[in-house]
């Protein structure tokens, strides 16, 4: 109560890193802070009479897409292992802005893939059906025409460039419709 009292911010970041990653307590410091090494046993005391002993086994490389990495570990002498995101990579892909399905001129990626090429440049006029956006997915290409007429205010991506689903990829003014809601 005192904490919460004291430190708001603080006891309610507490409280999430606790819901999330529950009670770290039981480690020590240095696994705590610094994690461990391949090779490297230590023992986890629970409470009197449950130790576990976790040996760290190997950890894979990261996934470039996901950067997702599986942990091979021994648990009491079992082996386990557990995929985990590698927040100390830092991502190639930076989170893209999502289209807003609300607004017609706002156009995103209907499937994940790479952008082969990108045919319209901020300020070109476009009418329905002309073609904006050309991605290759799943071994199929696609092209993503305008389903407005008006004018390119926005474009967010460049060839080369990987897209998820629904990731904005141009934004087109509408002839004769108000941006302004």
């Amino acid at each position: 109560m005192l904490s919460h009292a004291l430190y708001p911010k603080v006891f309610e970041d507490f409280k999430a890193f606790q819901s999330e990653f529950g009670d770290v307590s039981v480690l020590d410091t240095r696994s705590f802070l610094v994690g461990m090494q391949v090779g490297q046993e230590i023992e986890v005391s629970l409470e009197d009479g449950k130790t576990l002993v976790i040996l760290l086994v190997s950890v894979s490389p990261p996934d470039p897409i996901s950067g997702m990495v599986t942990v091979f570990f021994e648990l009491n002498g079992a082996p386990r292992q557990v995929q985990v995101h590698d927040d100390s990579l830092a991502t190639s892909q930076s989170l893209r802005s999502k289209a807003d399905s609300s607004v017609e001129g706002s156009i995103g990626a209907p499937m994940p893939g790479v952008v082969v090429n990108v045919s319209v440049r901020k300020g070109d006029a476009v009418e329905p059906g002309s073609p904006l956006v050309t991605l290759n997915g799943m071994k199929m290409e696609m092209t993503v025409v305008s389903p407005v007429k008006g004018i390119v205010t926005m474009v967010e991506v460049e060839t080369g460039h990987e897209v998820e689903a629904g990731d904005l990829l141009v934004e087109v003014r509408q002839l004769g419709v108000s941006q302004d809601a």
